[in-house]
């Protein structure tokens, strides 16, 4: 499905949706800025929806939605650029 027939598609069934879950666990992410961008707009116009987002490497794209981030996805998301190793568990609560 190409990203126009995509976001076409979610613009039509999102509002009918209880809840819309994005599985983003590829390397360098399964979807694209551009279909990130609806999403994006999409609960911005849908807030009675639960949009939940659960990515190993962009959490931090999705970070309008809920998100669930393990703890290497969270110590990456609050403390970019350092190594998670180096995060101590005290540092993340307080994130």
């Amino acid at each position: 499905m190409q990203q126009d027939q995509l976001i076409e598609h979610l613009c039509q069934v999102v509002p009918h949706l209880d809840a819309l879950i994005i599985a983003d666990y590829l390397p360098d992410g399964v979807v694209s800025p551009r279909v990130s961008e609806a999403l994006l707009a999409l609960v911005e116009r849908n807030p009675q929806g639960l949009f939940l987002a659960d990515s190993r490497e962009r959490i931090a794209h999705f970070q309008s939605l809920v998100i669930k981030p393990n703890e290497v996805e969270a110590r990456r998301l609050f403390y970019p650029g350092q190594a998670p190793a180096s995060i101590t568990l005290e540092a993340l609560e307080k994130a």
